[in-house]
């Protein structure tokens, strides 16, 4: 009885393990598709750029690591303007106001600011 135990116990684990290699190549499989996929370029404006060397270095970094973010598929992050033509792009009290291209698969970067006065002209 007891070998009978450890037998049913020993295919139980070899049917899990083999349920767990097939998860971890359909896995693999979507990592290669997604590593395939076009990044978008990131243009900034001269005013952006201005903008962005106002704010503090930490702000900074965010708002970089979340363009970075935004590269692989800008529309996951960027929201629509209502009113005026652009994406926003929200990192905290802050927002990047851009253009998105995607016949040249361009992020470009209009301006960088709070979210108080950002959308004043």
């Amino acid at each position: 009885m007891n070998q009978n135990y450890h037998k049913k116990q020993l295919k139980k684990l070899k049917k899990q393990e083999k349920e767990l290699r097939k998860e971890s190549s359909i896995q693999k499989q979507r990592q290669r598709k997604s590593s395939v996929c076009k990044m978008y370029k990131l243009v900034f404006e001269k005013r952006a750029l201005h903008d962005l060397n106002k704010l503090e270095k930490e702000i900074k970094e965010r708002i970089w690591n979340k363009l970075q973010d935004c590269k692989e598929n800008p529309f996951r992050f960027f929201e629509k303007l209502v009113g005026i033509q652009g994406f926003k792009l929200r990192i905290g009290d802050l927002r990047v106001i851009a253009d998105i291209i995607r016949e040249k698969e361009a992020i470009i970067i209009l301006k960088v600011g709070h979210r108080k006065n950002i959308y004043e002209n």
